[in-house]
């Protein structure tokens, strides 16, 4: 009854691609300790194909939500526009495409691939690889030498599909990293896995098979998140290697999970929680109930852990 009064529901929606994703439990402890005591309850809808962004993004306008927040989604101007039309603000948090007049927060996950692959090049690495996710369409580095980036090699899920952006700017930071030191790209040490919740850990250790398979193997592994590299690592132990004796191994994100697995994960820690503050903080800023503002651009940062070391003098860096 006070909605209909008011025209204010005093709920915000929150959109992510995956509930079994560890990424966004604290992302959500972001969210909710940001909204609730502005007033503010939070509802979470996931999604699991187009089909139910577009019936959720319409259930949401029949509640009459007071504004969405989507993570890791690839949400189009026109639905952007849907909302808006409903009089319905929205925060795109790593969204996929570029949306003019729709809020936007993200992380710098160029700027991590540089870290992660800074890092392992100051110990000594040369030979290191990177695992990425599905990569639609397939994109070329354009440096030096004119190499191909291998395409997909695998069927995606819907959220697979919805994280491209994020795999293409993790892969552009490892390229760039190896640029500046005037190192060429080798294709045969870059290699698609399945990045997605359900099937990063199988994909990872199966992308990793597929690099020992190619050569030489890698002195150093850089996975596109946290699932991947743990999938590095069994792979690692079912070939009888030695972590990080033989293989280095760094993630990306930072789930809890990358504390548990042996040896803990060296990786980059995304600032989850700040992630959802921030996206917040945004969309409360357009409902009129002000809150100080800082950066939409997160940073990551490197957490130091036990998979990575200089190469061994046995192994060629």
């Amino acid at each position: 009854a006070r909605a209909l009064v008011t025209g204010t529901s005093d709920t915000i929606a929150v959109f992510v691609p995956s509930v079994l994703n560890p990424f966004f439990g604290r992302v959500m402890h972001g969210v909710t300790d940001t909204a609730v005591p502005t007033g503010y309850n939070v509802f979470l809808c996931y999604t699991e194909s187009r089909e139910q962004v577009e019936r959720q993004i319409e259930a949401v306008i029949g509640l009459n939500v007071d504004g969405v927040i989507f993570f890791d989604m690839a949400i189009t101007g026109s639905q952007v526009l849907q909302l808006s039309r409903a009089g319905i603000p929205c925060v795109l948090v790593d969204n996929e495409f570029d949306i003019s007049g729709a809020p936007c927060i993200r992380t710098d996950n160029a700027g991590g691939g540089r870290i992660a692959t800074d890092f392992l090049l100051d110990l000594g690495h040369r030979r290191i690889a990177h695992i990425h996710g599905a990569l639609e369409p397939p994109i070329v580095h354009s440096g030096t030498p004119e190499s191909p980036i291998p395409g997909p090699e695998a069927s995606v899920s819907f959220e697979g599909l919805f994280q491209r952006r994020i795999w293409q700017e993790r892969l552009q930071g490892y390229l760039e990293a190896l640029g500046a030191r005037s190192l060429t790209p080798d294709p045969a040490l870059i290699v698609q896995g399945d990045g997605t919740t359900e099937g990063g850990v199988q994909g990872g250790c199966e992308a990793m098979k597929t690099l020992l398979q190619r050569g030489e193997r890698p002195s150093a592994v850089y996975a596109g998140n946290d699932l991947m590299a743990i999938g590095v690592l069994q792979a690692c132990r079912d070939e009888g290697l030695d972590v990080p004796r033989d293989v280095s191994v760094i993630g990306f994100d930072d789930i809890d999970m990358s504390t548990l697995v042996t040896p803990p994960l060296t990786t980059i820690r995304q600032q989850r929680h700040k992630l959802g503050t921030k996206a917040t903080e945004l969309l409360l800023r357009s409902l009129g109930r002000e809150v100080e503002m800082e950066e939409v651009s997160i940073q990551p940062e490197l957490v130091i852990r036990s998979s990575t070391a200089p190469p061994s003098p046995a192994v060629s860096p």
